[in-house]
C-alpha cells in the first residue's frame, strides 16, 4: 500500500510562490486489525503490500464478559477460513485462513459473532490480537512470519 502526501509550503515575502513536492511512505510488512459492527460482529482485516498466503489468527478475550460462536465463523471475500476454536482456559479464539488464487491480499480475513453472557444486555469489552510464538501469524509465499503490527479494540458488544 502506498501513502501519498502532498506537502506544499509558500514563500514568505513572495507573491503567489507555493512549492509543491510529493513523497510516498510504504509499510512493510502486515498488519492486522479488527472492526467492529453494531451489535454483535467482529471483522478481522489485513492490510498489507507483501504477496500472503494465510494467516493464522489467535484473540484473546474476556471468558467472564463474552461467548464467541465457532460455528458464526465466515470467511472474507479473498480467504477460506478454517478452525474456529474457543479455548475458555487461555480465553482465546482461534483460526486459520488461506488466501484464495488470484484474490488480493488486503482485506477482510474473516468475521464472526460475539455476545455478552446470558444476563447481561451489554457489556464493554476488549479483543486483543494475540501474539508471540504459536499465535497470530502471515504468512508470505516463501513460508515466513511478516506480521508487523496488531490493533485490538475496545467495544461495547450487545445482543
Amino acid at each position: 500500500m502506498v501513502v501519498s502526501v502532498l506537502v506544499s509550503a509558500i514563500t514568505l515575502g513572495e507573491k503567489r510562490t507555493v512549492i509543491s513536492t510529493q513523497s510516498q511512505a510504504k509499510i512493510e510488512g502486515s498488519d492486522l486489525s479488527m472492526i467492529f459492527t453494531s451489535p454483535n460482529f467482529l471483522t478481522v482485516v489485513l492490510t498489507t503490500n507483501k504477496d500472503i498466503t494465510g494467516v493464522d489468527v489467535v484473540i484473546k478475550f474476556d471468558t467472564d464478559k463474552i461467548i464467541i460462536l465457532p460455528s458464526t465463523l465466515l470467511s472474507g471475500t479473498a480467504y477460506t477460513t478454517s478452525g474456529g476454536i474457543v479455548d475458555e482456559t487461555s480465553g482465546t479464539f482461534s483460526f486459520s485462513a488461506l488466501r484464495r488464487e488470484n484474490s488480493s491480499s488486503s482485506g477482510p480475513v474473516a468475521t464472526f459473532n460475539v455476545s455478552p453472557l446470558e444476563g447481561a444486555d451489554s457489556v464493554e469489552t476488549e479483543f486483543q490480537f494475540r501474539e508471540g510464538e504459536g499465535s497470530s501469524a502471515v504468512i508470505d509465499v516463501s513460508g515466513g512470519n511478516i506480521l508487523n503490527s496488531t490493533r485490538g479494540i475496545k467495544v461495547t458488544v450487545s445482543r
